[in-house]
């Protein structure tokens, strides 16, 4: 056990050696100083430090454990023939999950939009950033659209059983790109509030909560 740990410790290390290498080339082939120079003065932090905000981390975390609890149930069946449609949908989910459950207080999007505007500036194509913003509005739809599309094909003859995970991660996945995308008209509906509660809550926590519900029946149920 104590070899495979270290084992991956050392391939993460050259992963991040080498990522970092590798930007640090890209930098240098823009004009920049080094690759700290892409972040364009970005630092972590905590990005919604209220109440609400590690709420949704720590339901991010929880269905993330769900999820990986169902794969796991799925690998060891010992009464069913693992199918394995369940185990990628499974383990799809809970990387999903445990992506969303750390970013939403890092707030990677920060970052990406502080190195694409880095970016912009050195190449010197700036003022066309309204295409560019344009574009990656039609490549979040189509991200979207390919989850969805992904979980339904994974789902496809047991729509019944996963009812539940397919509503929440339509819920995730339009919440996601419709603040990616920053209507203005649609900001303005999310941040409506309902009885003291913003609509963005309740269609983030939603999502979320009908999706840990999923995962719950599927374990209660089986395979």
């Amino acid at each position: 056990m104590k070899f495979l740990s270290y084992r991956l410790a050392i391939v993460l290390m050259v992963i991040a050696l080498g990522a970092w290498w590798g930007l640090s080339s890209f930098a240098r082939s823009i004009g920049l100083s080094s690759a700290t120079a892409l972040l364009g003065g970005w630092k972590p932090r905590i990005g919604d430090p209220t109440a609400f905000g590690w709420a949704a981390v720590c339901a991010y975390a929880i269905t993330a454990s769900l999820c990986w609890s169902c794969f796991l149930r799925v690998r060891s069946s010992k009464k069913a023939r693992p199918r394995r449609k369940d185990t990628i949908l499974w383990l799809a989910l809970s990387l999903l999950f445990t992506f969303l459950c750390v970013n939403k207080q890092l707030d990677l999007q920060s970052l990406f939009t502080s190195t694409a505007r880095v970016i912009a500036r050195a190449q010197r194509w700036y003022s066309l950033r309204g295409i560019v913003q344009a574009w990656f509005i039609y490549s979040m739809v189509a991200i979207g659209a390919t989850v969805m599309i992904s979980t339904l094909f994974l789902t496809w003859k047991r729509v019944r059983d996963y009812s539940w995970v397919l509503v929440g991660t339509a819920f995730l996945v339009t919440f996601i790109v419709v603040r990616a995308a920053s209507f203005h008209h649609v900001d303005r509906l999310i941040g409506y509030q309902l009885s003291g509660l913003k609509m963005n809550w309740i269609l983030e926590l939603g999502g979320i909560a009908c999706v840990a519900f999923g995962a719950m029946r599927f374990r209660q149920r089986g395979l």
